[in-house]
């Protein structure tokens, strides 16, 4: 029996679950894919509505709007990498090896996981780096009592690693602010930044993943 794996995402950020439904869980897998393939700006609800062939008002049961849709996938993302992490980590005692695991997830989290068959982490990885930021920058937040939980979720977890490893390191919270920024603007300016060329526009996730542990452990382990 295969495992099937359910991603809790705060209430505020959905009218109705759209787990619970075969329905939702539609909604959130082209609304996912549509968005990628045409940008946020240009996504409306109708759109949607005409490519899973149904209606806006069947979607406005799930969603207020569209930012809120957009809201759930991005907190999904975070809230995923929670649960990859201690899926990874499991049964592992090492400080530094859990640590150096959750860094790999942070490198490695654009691959498809059959799993959650209705969502495509690879374009929701894109979806996150390209348009997550429109979120926090909207007068819409201030409606979303639960906007940041999921990347809250994330970087407890990885806080709590890096004092597990070195328990009065003065930079902590900084430090997983950094992590988790630096994998997103790495690809994010490699892909726009026109004028970076040669190796600089070519991604590397290897090189991520060695700066990352240089970054971290050169930070800690001293």
């Amino acid at each position: 029996m295969s495992l099937i794996v359910r991603v809790s995402v705060h209430p505020s950020l959905y009218v109705r679950d759209p787990e619970e439904t075969t329905l939702g869980k539609v909604i959130i897998a082209e609304g996912l894919k549509l968005i990628d393939q045409i940008g946020f700006e240009s996504f409306t609800f109708k759109k949607l509505a005409s490519k899973i062939k149904s209606t806006e008002a069947s979607i406005y049961r799930y969603f207020h709007n569209k930012h809120q849709l957009l809201a759930y996938l991005v907190s999904w993302y975070w809230n995923w990498l929670v649960y990859l992490i201690d899926y990874r980590v499991a049964n592992i005692e090492d400080p530094q090896k859990r640590l150096a695991i959750a860094i790999g997830v942070l490198t490695d989290s654009s691959k498809y996981d059959p799993a959650i068959p209705h969502i495509n982490e690879e374009i929701l990885h894109h979806l996150c780096i390209e348009e997550g930021a429109r979120i926090y920058l909207t007068r819409q937040s201030e409606k979303m009592s639960g906007l940041f939980q999921g990347y809250e979720n994330l970087c407890a977890k990885l806080l709590e690693m890096i004092k597990a490893v070195k328990p009065k390191y003065r930079y902590s919270n900084e430090l997983v602010t950094t992590m988790i920024a630096a994998v997103h603007n790495q690809v994010f300016y490699a892909h726009h930044a026109v004028s970076m060329k040669g190796e600089l526009r070519n991604i590397d996730r290897s090189k991520t993943l060695e700066f990352l542990e240089h970054l971290v452990f050169t930070s800690l382990v001293k």
